[in-house]
């Protein structure tokens, strides 16, 4: 009997010993997501079997139904991730990827499939967002139980206020689950647009603008220090302009 696979991305279709990667970036009007997902074959499931059991349109949004069509087809109105593939040799890496509104992402199907619960909040008065999942760890394990390790990554404009990455690297924060693990997703961003001070104004100043202004000081300096000196050099100009005026005369 032939074998039929189903993947669903990322955390959306997973089977046959496989990890996943999400990168999400967050910017001040959308939640960029890209997931890459990769599978090696064995001796349940060709190279041609994985690449077929990926499909390539897939619901971006969790309330959409992933309807099994042959062939596989779009449908209209239904928005789907960006599909892309890379051959490893004997496997493939499969990227999903999609840019969310912002207000959109708490029903991306990454979210809605892989946490019992999930939350961005959105806070005017403190100026914050909040991130954050149930304690249950990812619900993907429970449903493929060959998914070793989903890595999710997220990188933010915001500055991070709290967290509980299990690594950070280069404002990248890291949240590793593997099976068994019971722990949550929690960042706390801070939205808050920073005030510039005189230091960092003058550092964005053209550094022609800052030059100018540093000689002008100079000369100002100069004048304060050495009074009597241009008092006597004014003298001499004007004696200077006055001879020169009465040999014109004569």
């Amino acid at each position: 009997m032939k074998k039929k696979i189903i993947l669903l991305v990322s955390l959306l279709f997973l089977l046959c010993g496989c990890t996943a990667e999400v990168d999400l970036e967050i910017t001040e009007a959308t939640i960029n997501e890209s997931t890459d997902i990769i599978v090696f074959q064995d001796a349940n499931f060709t190279k041609e079997q994985i690449k077929a059991g990926f499909r390539n349109y897939v619901p971006i949004y969790a309330s959409d139904v992933i309807v099994d069509t042959n062939p596989d087809e779009p449908v209209r109105g239904i928005n789907y991730y960006e599909k892309k593939e890379d051959d490893l040799g004997t496997g493939y890496r499969i990227n999903y990827k999609h840019n969310f509104a912002f207000n959109r992402y708490k029903d991306a199907r990454t979210v809605k499939e892989g946490f019992r619960s999930s939350n961005i909040q959105v806070n005017k008065t403190d100026e914050t967002i909040l991130l954050s999942t149930d304690n249950n760890g990812l619900l993907y394990f429970n449903q493929y139980p060959d998914l070793e390790e989903v890595k999710i990554n997220i990188k933010s404009v915001y500055k991070v206020k709290e967290n509980n990455a299990d690594s950070v690297n280069n404002d990248v924060y890291t949240w590793v689950f593997k099976r068994g693990d019971k722990k949550n997703i929690y960042m706390l961003l801070d939205t808050k647009k920073e005030e510039q001070t005189e230091e960092s104004e003058n550092e964005e100043k053209p550094k022609e603008e800052v030059s100018e202004k540093e000689e002008d000081d100079e000369i100002v300096a100069f004048f304060n220090e050495h009074p009597y000196l241009i008092i006597i050099l004014a003298l001499l100009l004007f004696i200077i302009v006055v001879l020169i005026i009465s040999k014109f005369k004569r």
